[in-house]
This record gives structure tokens, sequence and C-alpha cells, in this order.
């Protein structure tokens, strides 16, 4: 087995639940580690306390999850669920470039406060970038996103456009999530500034052409 293969395998579920009673014991460890995660953070988060939490017996907990990372990665696939979803319905009837940065900067908006207002989201996100395995999820999941809205818009874009937008947009979409993880742990009043300076750099650079490229 490679390192990469090993590192799929200990974020993977172990055995997926088939019948009504298993999905149900799943969806309650999950629970509790959100419950746990919200209130504790990650600082010291033990399968041993999710099983106590979820009032289960730790043999259930690791019949499913190999380790804390991959309940972590189940939590996080929720969000990236959640995230693009909202991405397709924001943007499937957008109908000009102008409109699309406005959804972008909105769309910011409702990212920030899907962070800001549950810290299990936040405590999630943050494991992703201090776990290889996960930060791989994240930057796949930035990927995904960027490929959402780039096929939301390229058919608005001037022909010939001398742009490689396809991957500007999944760097715009990395950075979006640095920007409000940036704006969550400033605190309210500067994250809302530094939300707004993004929102301006967003405008004037997402489908900025540079000089040499124009023809």
């Amino acid at each position: 087995m490679t390192a990469s293969e090993n590192g799929t395998h200990r974020i993977q579920l172990r055995k997926k639940p088939q019948q009504g009673r298993s999905v149900q014991r799943v969806e309650e460890i999950l629970a509790a580690a959100r419950r746990l995660i919200g209130v504790h953070g990650l600082q010291g988060l033990k399968m041993t306390e999710i099983a106590a939490e979820a009032r289960v017996p730790i043999g259930s907990v690791y019949q499913y999850f190999p380790e804390r990372a991959a309940i972590i990665k189940a939590l996080f696939d929720r969000i990236t669920e959640m995230v693009q979803e909202k991405v397709v319905t924001t943007f499937r009837a957008v109908g000009s470039l102008e409109e699309a940065l406005a959804c972008i900067c909105s769309i910011t908006e409702w990212y920030y406060d899907l962070f800001r207002e549950n810290p299990a989201n936040f405590e999630i996100l943050i494991a992703t970038e201090t776990d290889r395995d996960l930060m791989r999820l994240n930057v796949e999941d930035s990927r995904q996103v960027g490929t959402l809205f780039y096929d939301s818009i390229r058919h608005l874009l001037p022909e010939n456009f001398p742009v490689a937008m396809e991957r500007r947009s999944f760097l715009f979409s990395h950075l979006i999530g640095s920007a409000v993880r940036l704006a969550v742990v400033a605190g309210e009043a500067d994250g809302r500034a530094l939300l707004d300076d993004w929102k301006v750099m967003v405008r004037d650079m997402l489908f900025h052409v540079p000089a040499d490229a124009r023809a």
C-alpha cells in the first residue's frame, strides 16, 4: 500500500452502514462528535469521548471509523455538499459577468455566516488545514466549487477570452475559504471589513485580463 493509499484508508469509513439501525448508529456518532467539537473544539477530542457522548460502545465507533480523522472527514463531506449545492443554486440563472460578481459577494457572506455562527463547522474546516490527508480533501473541494462556478459562467465570457478561467476559478474558490477563515478569527468588526476588502479584490481581479494578454 502506498503512502497515498494509506492516507486515504485512514479517513474513509471502515464499513458502510447498510441497514436502518446501522445508519442511525453512524448518525448518532457523527452528531455526538459535532456536539463535542462545537463545545470543546478539536483539541483533545478522543474516540472514547465520542462514544460516551453518543452512548454507544467504543467498538461501535471503531466499527465504522478507523480514527478521529475519518469522523472529521465525514462531517466535512456534509459541509462541502451544502456549499456545492449553494453554489449550483446561486449561479444557476446568472445572466452576466457583473451579476456573477454580485453573486460571489453574496455567497461569500453566506459562507462567512456558515462558519461564524457554527463553531463546530469552523473547527472542522480548520482541521482540514492541519491534517495532510484532510487538506487534500479541502483542495479538491475548492477545485469542484471552482468548476461549478466556471461551468455556470463560461458561456458569458467573450469569445477567445485570453485567461484560463477554469484555473483562476479554482484559485479564487480556494482563496475565498482562506479569506473567510481569516475574517472569522479576526472578529466581527474586523472580519466584515476584511470581507469588504476581499469583495473589492474579487471585482477587480477575477475577470481581469493582463495587459500582455490583450489583443
